[in-house]
């Protein structure tokens, strides 16, 4: 149920979230552009969405995003990981659409963190994608 769940929620927020979206608003062409609040609060409610379904536990972090997974994350299939570390990433660094190789600043990317016992078990960019240890 997460996955479908995690599924259809990335169809619906391929416009707010998602690497090289076409259907996204105005192109920024300044790489340190700010996502609008109403997109940032779309990211958050996602986010909230996901905690509740116990894939996500936390993030937290102030210049490094930490993702927090809960076990139920790694029962996901690879593209849902990678929606849910995207919207981590684009969430936590206030990216607007689309995020390419000319929008992100280097060095932004998403620690990923089993909940329970603090180690990192993997990142995440959209440039060099998921990478699970």
């Amino acid at each position: 149920m997460v996955a479908a769940s995690i599924a259809v929620c990335s169809l619906s927020f391929t416009a707010c979230c998602c690497p090289g979206s076409d259907s996204s608003p105005a192109k920024s062409a300044a790489p340190a552009a700010k996502a609008d609040s109403d997109l940032q609060q779309k990211r958050a409610d996602l986010i909230e969405k996901y905690k509740k379904e116990r894939v996500i536990h936390k993030v937290e972090g102030e210049s490094l995003a930490k993702l927090y997974v809960m076990p139920r994350f790694y029962t996901l299939p690879v593209d849902d990981k990678k929606t849910v570390a995207n919207l981590v990433y684009v969430w936590f660094y206030r990216y607007p659409n689309p995020v390419n190789a000319d929008t992100v600043n280097p060095g932004d990317h998403v620690e990923i963190i089993d909940h329970a016992n603090g180690k990192q078990v993997g990142s995440y960019d959209p440039i060099t994608g998921l990478s699970m240890d």
